[in-house]
């Protein structure tokens, strides 16, 4: 057995047959240990990551019935900040002049219509508030059964209406020149 200058590695004996018991060997196995020690961990971790996310989570902090109804006070409080500068008033006194104006309309949930077009009202068009519901918009006609309003789309020249029927309105404020 030839021994070799010590390099820190344990001494190898050469028969000159490199490939099968030498040091060839050596580096194989210790990669394949090296495998199994990284296939154990990676087994470990995504053990317990699996575990450690199948706990059910607590339901604190979060409801689990429809949001609460907002007090009279809230929904006057909305409609008065929408309101700012419009005179209320009622749907008879509505006429073709008022067309085009701006207003706001109080109205029970549900008892609006859009019309031909199905998209979603612009931002700042439609405030749910329980079963009161704002609309904000520019007054299209004026019929004897309903009130039609609308929006431009901000993007685009369409607009989107919605139709009121009379019978659901509760409040309705117009922008008018203040009587002097």
């Amino acid at each position: 057995m030839r021994m070799e200058r010590s390099t820190g590695i344990l001494p190898v004996e050469d028969n000159g047959k490199q490939g099968q018991d030498g040091p060839a060997t050596h580096g194989r196995d210790a990669h394949a240990t090296t495998n199994r020690l990284l296939k154990h961990l990676l087994t470990t971790v995504l053990i317990l990551v699996a575990v450690a996310g199948c706990k059910p989570r607590s339901n604190a902090g979060r409801s689990s019935g429809p949001a609460p109804e907002p007090s009279a006070a809230q929904v006057a409080a909305v409609r008065d900040t929408l309101t700012k500068g419009m005179q209320q008033t009622t749907f008879d006194s509505l006429a073709a002049t008022d067309v085009g104006k701006q207003c706001v309309v109080t109205a029970r949930a549900g008892s609006a219509e859009t019309g031909a077009d199905q998209g979603p009202p612009p931002l700042g068009m439609v405030y749910r508030l329980g079963q009161t519901v704002l609309y904000k918009g520019e007054i299209e006609e004026v019929r004897p059964d309903a009130l039609k309003i609308r929006v431009p789309y901000p993007t685009s020249g369409r607009y989107k209406t919605i139709e009121i029927p009379r019978s659901g309105i509760q409040s309705l404020h117009v922008a008018r020149p203040s009587p002097a």
